[in-house]
């Protein structure tokens, strides 16, 4: 990946011809975020109604399940920088 920003003493700084694309990459980033966390939302709804269903040993369940720890490690990971 290439780097946009550079951190020093005086705070983050981004070149001024790279600014536009700064901004996109965090907007993308943000928007992935976002996604993540509805996602998240989805996936305890989705589980809920399988368990409500009494198929908690599903394949569907324990596809939706690996798929739900698998997004909480990518939140957590955003969480312990301090960006979530």
């Amino acid at each position: 990946m290439e780097r946009l920003t550079r951190r020093t003493d005086q705070g983050i700084q981004v070149e001024p011809l790279m600014m536009e694309r700064a901004l996109e990459r965090l907007a993308d980033f943000e928007d992935a975020v976002e996604e993540a966390e509805a996602k998240q939302e989805a996936l305890s709804r989705q589980l809920e109604e399988l368990r409500m269903e009494g198929k908690s040993k599903s394949a569907r369940f324990r596809e939706l399940m690996g798929e739900k720890l698998l997004n909480t490690r990518f939140l957590s990971v955003f969480q312990a920088r301090g960006i979530r």
